[in-house]
């Protein structure tokens, strides 16, 4: 029998635009469950931090939601940006999909290591429109990076 506990969603995303309150259920490693109220606009990141400050947990980011499907023994760690509702929209009705609340040690790893680790320049290198505008390696990396997350941009390091 499993047991959840409902958390209600964080005062500023009771918003005009996001009325409508629909229930999410995470679960933990160890198979216990939390019923979430949550709108429409709430993210991942939002549920990752509503989470971390009712379990009481190490607040730090790494902590991610996951979407498994267990009947085809796949998962997918969402995106901090994702609405959850949405993605929860897509499940089969009766499927066996949930949601995971876990650590994701990885997760903002580009960021915070060298990018060139990730992209070697025999790799960039074989970019004909960087050929063209007779741009580094470095500056490649850059710039790519740059466009990845503005949030973190200030994590990154060459």
């Amino acid at each position: 029998m499993e047991r959840c506990v409902t958390i209600p969603p964080p005062d500023h995303l009771n918003s005009a635009h996001n009325l409508f309150l629909q229930v999410v259920k995470v679960y933990s490693e160890d198979g216990t469950c939390r019923s979430l109220e949550v709108t429409a606009g709430t993210t991942a990141h939002h549920v990752c931090e509503m989470l971390v400050q009712k379990t009481h947990a190490l607040h730090d980011d790494c902590w991610s939601l996951v979407e498994v499907y267990q009947h085809l023994a796949l998962e997918r760690y969402l995106e901090d940006h994702e609405s959850v509702v949405e993605v929860q929209a897509t499940w089969p009705v009766g499927g066996d999909s949930r949601f995971v609340f876990r650590k994701n040690y990885a997760k903002y790893e580009l960021f915070k290591s060298s990018p060139q680790s990730f992209f070697p320049e025999v790799m960039v290198s074989s970019c004909e429109d960087a050929a063209n505008k007779g741009m580094s390696h470095s500056e490649l990396i850059q710039v790519f990076t740059s466009l990845l997350s503005p949030l973190h941009s200030d994590l990154l390091h060459f």
